[in-house]
């Protein structure tokens, strides 16, 4: 992951809220890479990518929908957001986090195998197609958050970086993020 995306600097890889350290969660990922990042105006964002070789029925990827509220925040629903992944159309998800008074807006996509999913639902669909085809798909979840009260300029923000991130990688970080979209 390049240390400079856009007008982002690469800070620090601690200060995220992260899924519970546990065996299941050792299990769903076979990376994670956490990185806080910062503008010249100081303002700064988080970025969680969490990669598992492996998903099936029983071990799927944790979205923010399940690992906030384990750390105390309570969400707003989540919001459907159309973004370019590279050459492709998807489907991110906003939502609002809030913890006593601090507020952390969320974007966040998820692939397996070769569908960009948005939900528990869809990625189970995904897997049962692959599995039905003979083989156990790739999965991975990629979120960015950064705290503030103005929710439309934090999305823009963060689409933004998203969009710049995918330009920025090499094909490998392309292959692995977007799977067999990348271009």
């Amino acid at each position: 992951m390049p240390r400079v995306i856009g007008d982002w600097r690469y800070m620090t890889a601690s200060g995220l809220v992260l899924p519970p350290t546990d065996e299941l969660s050792n299990r769903l990922y076979d990376q994670v890479l956490t990185r806080i990042y910062e503008n010249r105006n100081g303002m700064q964002l988080a970025l969680l990518i969490a990669y598992g070789s492996t998903q099936n029925t029983s071990l799927q990827l944790h979205r923010p929908e399940n690992c906030y509220p384990a750390q105390g925040f309570e969400l707003s629903e989540p919001q459907s957001v159309p973004i370019r992944l590279g050459g492709v159309a998807a489907e991110a998800r906003e939502v609002r986090a809030e913890r006593a008074g601090i507020v952390e807006h969320l974007l966040y996509w998820a692939r397996i195998d070769r569908t960009f999913t948005v939900d528990g639902s869809e990625d189970r669909s995904a897997v049962i197609a692959a599995n039905l085809k003979g083989y156990l798909p790739d999965g991975v979840l990629v979120r960015l958050s950064m705290p503030g009260t103005d929710a439309m300029a934090s999305v823009a923000m963060l689409e933004d970086f998203n969009g710049r991130m995918i330009d920025a990688l090499s094909d490998a970080g392309r292959h692995l993020l977007l799977g067999h979209m990348a271009q």
